[in-house]
């Protein structure tokens, strides 16, 4: 199993509704890591808050 993804963005705090946006229709490959983190600081502010995407799987029966 390969190592979760991390990023780091520094951004203004109204982009995180955008990388949130890009992160939901980004496909997760079920051969890699299920998961992807974001970390997005924000300039200016002593503030961090963290994207956590992951695989769901196949419901369909």
């Amino acid at each position: 199993m390969e190592p979760i993804p991390l990023r780091v963005i520094e951004d203004s705090q109204q982009q995180w509704q955008e990388m949130a946006r890009e992160e939901l229709n980004q496909v997760i490959e079920s051969s890699k890591a299920l998961a992807r983190v974001v970390l997005l600081r924000h300039q200016g502010e002593n503030t961090t808050n963290y994207l956590l995407t992951t695989w769901g799987g196949d419901m369909n029966g």
